[in-house]
């Protein structure tokens, strides 16, 4: 045989498995295409996220709480002060839930207010450790890491989503003991002065 034919065939064998120079070009471009088109709507996404009112929230919470001190200046108020700010959580929930639709991330939010709300329900050292623990700005790092596809935040979220879980239930009996334990010393304290 003649490299010709040789060459003939190889040709023939690739157009019938779809391998021919053109062919092959064509899959690669519809591939690419739609690879951008995937890009393109993961961006518009993320942007309609980003500026959605639900989010800005997220953020202007995030930092009137934690970056200027209004969660430890509120949680003075004995109880109802970090109950209180943990209200103020909802919007993270919102949009962990219901625009970025991720169950863990949910659970990785509310850990990290209930376990903030416990944390500065102790009397007097819990003002101090409030200052630390700024919950908001985790849940905000959080969720800014699920939008922003951060697959390191991402992956920490989703392994300890069951931990999360674990731990909301700890710190929400916690946070009963506290309340129960500061009413019983409230009672004490006022029944001393009538």
């Amino acid at each position: 045989m003649t490299n010709i034919t040789i060459s003939k065939r190889r040709q023939n064998l690739k157009e019938d498995l779809g391998f021919s120079g053109t062919a092959e070009k064509l899959q690669i471009d519809t591939a690419l295409a739609e690879e951008r088109y995937r890009n393109i709507l993961k961006e518009n996404q993320k942007a309609n996220l980003r500026y959605s009112r639900s989010y800005r929230l997220v953020e202007t919470i995030a930092n009137v709480m934690d970056k200027y001190f209004l969660d430890p200046i509120i949680g003075l108020i004995p109880t109802i002060g970090d109950t209180g700010t943990s209200l103020l959580v909802l919007p993270s929930i919102y949009v962990s839930l219901f625009k970025i639709h991720s169950i863990p991330l949910t659970l990785a939010v509310i850990y990290n207010i209930v376990k903030d709300a416990a944390v500065g329900m102790i009397p007097i050292l819990g003002i101090f450790l409030d200052i630390t623990n700024r919950g908001f700005l985790k849940n905000l790092r959080l969720i800014t890491g699920f939008v922003d596809d951060d697959r390191e935040i991402i992956n920490e979220v989703n392994k300890t989503a069951v931990k999360s879980a674990i731990m909301i239930l700890i710190f929400a009996v916690i946070i009963w003991l506290l309340v129960e334990i500061l009413q019983v010393f409230w009672g004490w304290l006022t029944g001393l002065f009538s």
